[in-house]
């Protein structure tokens, strides 16, 4: 049986890429982070769905979003400088 020198390191760069087979007891131990009350506190209720809970979101947040959008977006700043952007 001739092994190849490029067979050879495929071969052993395979065991070394391979995943290891672990007891359950040497894993490291995942703790709980508390009542989801504590660790989600911006979830939404059982009758919301997740687009009530956007809009919601929006609207409370609106003027910061827009600001953040128009101070920093390289193209407006560009278009103001050349006063271009009406």
């Amino acid at each position: 049986m001739d092994v190849s020198r490029r067979g050879l390191l495929t071969g052993l760069a395979s065991l070394l890429a391979a995943p290891a087979i672990v007891r359950v007891t040497s894993l490291m131990p995942v703790k709980a982070l508390g009542p989801p009350e504590l660790v989600l506190p911006y979830t939404y209720g059982e009758n919301e769905t997740f687009s009530q809970l956007v809009t919601q979101t929006m609207r409370r947040h609106r003027s910061l979003v827009i600001a953040n959008i128009t101070e920093n977006n390289a193209l407006l700043s560009m278009l103001k400088e050349r006063n271009r952007l009406t």
